[in-house]
């Protein structure tokens, strides 16, 4: 029916906006951004159809024209936290971490029960090298954080201990994470890569290598590289008399 109205008057702002708010629902976003983009031809300058632009290209996971987008909408209003939001997050996602800091950094004492704010800090420091900063950022969203972020939370703070070398913090968080998700199997190899790096018995790390294996499965996605190191390792025990015990799986 909107289409109907936009062909007999394609200036139907209203129309326009509501039919792209239709295919967005329906992750159409290609199609939503062929309606804003028309609109915006025949309303050159209009705010609310840059906004619009941007967030759909965002959804697209088009960083870069979100970028632009997102600074065009921002050059001439005073606009909400919200879209400063994800003005923020678009930022971080066109690995602009610097940026992405600058902008998110104030909208901690603006939504300070907002735990993405942080999240998307402590990845934007994780990804520029500045291990301790991130492990706080990610401390605080994990802190605010609502249950279903908290996985991809503790993988990051996983991944950022390791980095700082504080490898029984980093088993923690992984050991976190499998509370949170027993099904996701690549938190085993996680923690057999983790084991394997700072426990000289490696027996640790072969049988997290077979923990992943029994419950990924055939095809999972690290499955070549667990069997090499299953082998390897196995073959390095067996000279001391510690390898006979540990099997290889089919």
């Amino acid at each position: 029916l909107f289409l109907k109205v936009l062909e007999m008057n394609p200036r139907d702002l209203g129309s326009s906006l509501a039919l792209a708010t239709l295919y967005q629902q329906d992750t159409a976003f290609v199609q939503a951004r062929k309606i804003l983009a028309g609109a915006q031809e025949l309303f050159p300058g209009n705010s609310l159809l840059e906004l619009r632009l941007a967030q759909n290209d965002y959804y697209l996971k088009e960083y870069a024209r979100a970028e632009e987008g997102y600074a065009q909408y921002l050059s001439h209003n005073d606009t909400t936290l919200n879209v400063r939001k994800e003005y923020g997050v678009v930022l971080y996602f066109n690995k602009e971490e610097e940026k992405a800091l600058l902008m998110l950094e104030p909208l901690l004492y603006l939504a300070p029960n907002d735990p993405m704010i942080p999240f998307y800090m402590g990845l934007s420091a994780k990804n520029l090298k500045d291990f301790n900063s991130s492990k706080q950022y990610l401390k605080l969203a994990e802190e605010l954080s609502m249950p279903w972020y908290l996985p991809s939370i503790h993988r990051t703070m996983a991944q950022v201990h390791g980095l700082c070398r504080e490898f029984s913090e980093a088993i923690a968080s992984y050991q976190k994470l499998l509370e949170l998700d027993p099904t996701d199997s690549e938190v085993f190899f996680e923690m057999a890569t983790t084991y394997e790096e700072f426990e000289s018995d490696k027996t640790v790390a072969f049988q997290y290598y077979r923990k992943y294996l029994e419950n990924a499965g055939r095809g999972a996605l690290n499955e070549a590289y667990a069997r090499s190191r299953m082998a390897k390792i196995r073959e390095a025990l067996f000279f001391d008399n510690r390898g006979q015990n540990l099997i290889l799986p089919e």
